[in-house]
């Protein structure tokens, strides 16, 4: 049936015969099927009964149906979008995570009514576009002098808190509480925004304006407001008051609770406070009450007992959530990790993630563990095992992500040519599609590599061959990387780095001049002879070349440098277009910090 109206809908779309009465049937079908469950399994899965996999395949129909009107919708004449229809495909974009089509037909979309625009501004607040949910917001309350809901006013304040503007938050709470009524929601969003900030101060302030206003805080308000004190180093004074006056008051001791105590204490160093408050919490707790004490507690000492090398006290720990019948979660298993790793006990690492995998599931297995074991496995100079590790996580199909394989690619620095290929290897799987990719860090580092083997003029040209001729785009990190090389081998760029200007540091820019390219791209350099395979290039290549040596940048073979504003051109393949190597034409050196807007009324930084 669905499959059937699908086609019946698509075909009506092609013909552009989408009128006012089909739009206004499928945004009463997308009203009702989004507030519906939606189904995320597969229905192939062999372990689900006949009905189980009947019922998520009409979900997984309905859903496409869903995706095909929201489609139609968005293709329609916008004249007849009414803002019933505009906040039935906002709420049917949001269940189905369609968002491309959602960022297109928002500015279509008729808006006069509060409950339309508390709608677009949760669309915008959706996508992560600050600006438009501010120009939403001013538009209605200011140039329309609409009086916002509850729901409006919460969805900016959290667009704010979580933006880093929290400060603006409360103020706008400020300013129109006398007009919507705050409710605890509200104030916890505001809360939220100043405890990830660290601003325990202004947490305390809004505490008490929320107490004067008569609004009652709920267990989510207290958990917010110990965050702030557990964040800002202060869990054994102000976050102390806080949990007496939660004990006081009798409100409910939840998991999260205690987990952000005992995180609070750790920070500060306070492990026996840590495991008193873990104790006396679980201790509380009724026997026979079938409660199960949870992991996140457990989790948040054992993390405290690594960092502060306290081994006895997590081995303790470990066997206390082992006897409370507590199951280990990934997190758990990241700490083991850490444990035996830390105190060169590697074997015993690879036997606990193999031990409790076994037990408790192999999902725990994930690309965190994953990551931890392999690093483990460096620092403790085995990297055989971790690459026999990461073959056999690829080969179970667990899901690893860029930083996984930046691990990896790291672990090969000490093992000269060899290992310089590994990382090649390894470097070309995480970017050609579907790969990872890579964090900027890691090509950095990596090209910094083949240029100190000098094997970038050959090694690097392949690398990107080889994405390009796979269909992928050469990530701008590459780019950047071999440009900057490129530069350094023609002398461009080295008085600035002589000057102390950061070079390869992590999340820092380059304080060398950067190249820019004709294409966004890739870096392309001209095609002026044939290239050699990856074999031959590795094998033309000895470690022990004179005059160079690893960490050293020898000029690239092939490049004639003019002067720093002259073209540089490559004479070998792989690259199509011409760099150019003036500081003056580099977008390190042109790049410019937007100025920010501040918001239409005046928020307050």
């Amino acid at each position: 049936m669905y499959e059937e109206a699908r086609e019946l809908i698509s075909e009506m779309r092609r013909d552009s015969d989408v009128g006012v009465a089909t739009i206004a049937l499928l945004a009463r079908f997308l009203q009702t099927t989004s507030q519906q469950p939606q189904s995320n399994y597969d229905v192939t899965d062999d372990k689900q009964s006949r009905p189980e996999q009947a019922m998520h395949a009409r979900a997984r129909d309905r859903a496409e149906l869903a995706k095909e009107a929201i489609l139609s919708i968005s293709k329609a004449n916008p004249d007849l979008l009414s803002e019933e229809v505009g906040r039935s495909v906002i709420s049917g974009c949001l269940a189905f995570n369609e968002l491309t089509p959602l960022r297109a037909i928002l500015p279509q979309l008729p808006r006069s009514s509060v409950h339309t625009y508390a709608g677009v501004i949760k669309a915008y607040s959706a996508l992560g576009e600050v600006d438009e949910v501010l120009r939403v917001w001013d538009e209605m309350a200011t140039q329309k002098k609409i009086v916002p809901s509850q729901v409006c006013l919460g969805h900016v304040l959290n667009v704010l808190a979580t933006h880093g503007r929290p400060g603006a938050a409360r103020e706008l709470l400020k300013d129109w509480k006398n007009l919507v009524t705050p409710n605890c929601v509200m104030y916890t969003t505001v809360l939220k925004g100043l405890a990830r900030a660290k601003d325990v101060d202004s947490a305390l302030e809004v505490w008490q304006e929320m107490k004067r206003d008569g609004v009652e805080p709920n267990v989510k308000a207290y958990n917010t407001l110990l965050d702030a004190c557990a964040r800002s180093g202060r869990m054994d004074s102000d976050g102390q008051v806080v949990l007496k006056e939660m004990h006081d008051r009798n409100i409910p001791v939840a998991s999260v609770t205690v987990s952000t105590a005992v995180k609070g204490y750790c920070q500060m160093g306070l492990l026996a406070e840590a495991a008193a408050s873990l104790g006396e919490a679980f201790a509380s707790k009724k026997e026979g009450s079938g409660e199960t004490p949870d992991a996140s507690a457990f989790n948040a000492l054992l993390d405290g007992c690594v960092r502060s090398g306290e081994l006895g006290r997590f081995d303790e720990t470990y066997a206390s959530m082992h006897k409370a019948g507590v199951k280990p979660t990934s997190f758990t298993l990241t700490a083991l990790v850490k444990r035996y790793g830390n105190a060169n006990r590697l074997g015993d690492a690879y036997d606990a993630v193999e031990t409790v995998t076994r037990k408790y599931g192999r999902h725990l297995r994930n690309k965190h563990v994953a990551t931890c074991l392999l690093s483990a496995s460096f620092r403790n100079r085995e990297p055989q095992r971790a690459f026999a590790f990461f073959d056999e996580l690829q080969k179970d199909g667990v899901h690893l992500d860029s930083v996984t394989y930046a691990t990896v690619i790291s672990g090969t620095k000490n093992m000269g040519m060899a290992g310089l290929k590994l990382a090649v290897r390894y470097a070309t799987e995480s970017l050609i599609h579907p790969g990872p990719g890579l964090p900027d860090y890691a090509v950095s580092e990596l090209i910094d590599r083949m240029a100190g083997a000098g094997v970038l003029d050959t090694v690097g040209r392949q690398l990107v061959t080889d994405i390009e001729n796979a269909g992928s785009k050469v990530p701008r990190a590459v780019s950047h990387a071999i440009s900057r090389q490129v530069a350094l081998a023609a002398g461009v760029g080295k008085k600035q780095m002589s000057m102390g200007s950061p070079m390869s540091k992590p999340g820092a820019d380059c304080g060398t001049p950067s190249t820019t390219y004709s294409s966004s791209a890739s870096p392309s350099w001209r095609r002026m002879d044939r290239m050699d395979s990856m074999e031959s290039n590795w094998s033309n290549h000895s470690m022990n070349r004179s005059g160079s040596g690893l960490g050293k940048c020898p000029p690239a073979p092939g490049l004639v440098p003019a002067g720093p504003s002259a073209e540089m051109v490559n004479r070998h393949s792989g690259f199509n277009s011409v760099l150019q190597c003036s500081p003056t034409a580099s977008p390190m050196f042109s790049r410019s910090t937007p100025n920010a807007q501040s918001a239409p009324w005046g928020l307050r930084k």
